[in-house]
């Protein structure tokens, strides 16, 4: 199932798939499974590659490396815990910490965040969505995948990368 997925994003994207499955050695003679399945392709001179990792960490991982043209907005994306949300009457669970006002103005009306908002208000889905350099300006995801249906925040996430890649291109 996770690789037929990921076989179908790559052939929509067209990227390449890559899958790779082995026990590693964790010591006293015990292997856990290591499985990643990932997919690469590029949107305009930027280079996204979606991973999932099974067995020694249940992780999704979406990566993109920024093309140098673009004039990115360093930004954080995480999910506030349920509590805060009620005693602080926040409408929604997912908080953006930036200093640009015109930048989360544009994150918090782009259709891409708003279903991923849904999908964290409503579920599991727990991501740290961020916007930082490190060699070259990068947007990085991570999410556990313990998450129900962990497919169906790939291509939201995908949508709003490929939003902000246009947005950092003006």
């Amino acid at each position: 199932m996770r690789q037929e997925f990921f076989r179908k994003l790559a052939k929509e994207e067209n990227g390449k798939f890559y899958h790779s499955d082995e026990d590693l050695a964790i010591g006293f003679g015990v292997r856990s499974p290591d499985e990643i399945t990932k997919v690469i392709f590029e949107y305009n001179d930027s280079h996204f590659q979606v991973a999932n990792r099974n067995g020694t960490a249940f992780v999704g991982t979406i990566r993109c490396t920024m093309a140098l043209r673009l004039k990115p907005i360093a930004f954080e994306i995480e999910k506030l815990p349920y509590l805060y949300k009620r005693l602080f009457r926040k409408k929604h669970r997912l908080q953006i910490k930036t200093e640009s006002h015109s930048f989360k103005s544009f994150l918090e009306n782009n259709d891409y965040f708003k279903i991923l908002n849904h999908l964290a208000d409503t579920g599991y889905f727990n991501p740290l969505i961020m916007c930082k350099q490190i060699d070259k300006w990068m947007l990085i995801t991570e999410y556990p995948l313990e998450y129900g249906d962990w497919k169906e925040v790939i291509p939201p996430i995908i949508g709003l990368y490929k939003d902000m890649l246009d947005e950092f291109e003006r």
